[in-house]
């Protein structure tokens, strides 16, 4: 059994195989693919449907595009379930499981600088917050490129800097996980301005489920699936809705579920996982055996 495979397998080799399909970017936002990355990827996925023995997709709102798309599929399609995980070795003692920022109290923002990923939209609240909150610190990690628009995040950064933002807007670039996880730990809130997401509250929102802290996210259908902490959602576009969301949590400064609850819900989310993972396994092979006898 091969699972999951992220390229096209030969269905002669003899051997069950699950497949995975990522997201239907290109459909949603065509504007952000050239047309050969969209022909290259609806052959990807028509070829992953016609010959894997089953499929996994990171969201019910992906399987739904799926069967919108194409119609339904001749092999099993599971969604896998939500399952935000910390690791253990990321906890050391009760106190501390993140350093200090040394910037004080702040925000964050995990994405790459892609255009999708609406940064825009997050530095503009800050803009707004700054008036009632001028030490207001967002912290910015993450590659600064976008290979489908290059100038994009030099764009982005001379916009801080003319608008003034340059002490609370910070741009820390790619960081080890051990660092991220420690900012992400210690953050008022992480947020997830995102347009689009081929899983519920992307890599940070789910890493922000699984550390207890707050998540602010974008009221995008996949980000409906994100449940299991203290989430707080704001129309993707929404300066002011955004800014608002980012008061509450400066202000109200959330409690944060323990420690050893914080694990035992990554245990129970490793096992969901695994269970699904497992029942894509039994339907391929299922699937495998129906063909073989066909």
């Amino acid at each position: 059994m091969l699972i999951p495979a992220t390229t096209i397998l030969d269905t002669s080799m003899g051997i069950p195989w699950v497949g995975y399909i990522y997201d239907f970017q290109h459909r949603y936002l065509p504007q952000y693919s050239d047309e050969q990355t969209k022909e290259l990827r609806e052959k990807y996925f028509t070829g992953m449907l016609s010959r894997a023995n089953a499929v996994v997709v990171n969201a019910r709102a992906v399987k739904k595009d799926i069967e919108m798309f194409y119609g339904r599929s001749r092999c099993p399609v599971t969604a896998l379930p939500l399952a935000p995980a910390i690791k253990p070795e990321w906890i050391r003692d009760s106190d501390s499981m993140a350093g200090d920022a040394g910037v004080g109290e702040y925000v964050i923002v995990s994405n790459q600088m892609w255009r999708h990923k609406n940064h825009m939209t997050l530095f503009e609240a800050i803009k707004k917050l700054k008036i009632n909150h001028p030490t207001i610190k967002l912290l910015c990690t993450g590659e600064e490129k976008d290979p489908r628009f290059p100038d994009y995040p030099q764009t982005l950064k001379r916009w801080v800097r003319e608008k003034g933002l340059a002490n609370n807007i910070l741009f820390l670039g790619f960081i080890g996980k051990k660092d991220q996880i420690a900012l992400l730990r210690n953050a008022r809130a992480v947020v997830q301005p995102t347009t689009f997401e081929g899983g519920p509250g992307g890599g940070s929102g789910q890493d922000a489920l699984a550390l207890g802290t707050p998540l602010i996210v974008s009221d995008i259908d996949v980000n409906r699936e994100l449940e299991g902490g203290d989430i707080r959602f704001f129309p993707p576009f929404d300066v002011d809705a955004l800014a608002a969301a980012i008061s509450r949590v400066l202000i109200e400064k959330p409690i944060r579920p323990s420690f050893e609850r914080l694990l035992t819900r990554s245990e129970e989310n490793r096992k969901r996982l695994a269970d699904a993972l497992l029942e894509a396994c039994r339907s391929a092979i299922k699937h495998a055996t129906h063909d073989q006898g066909s």
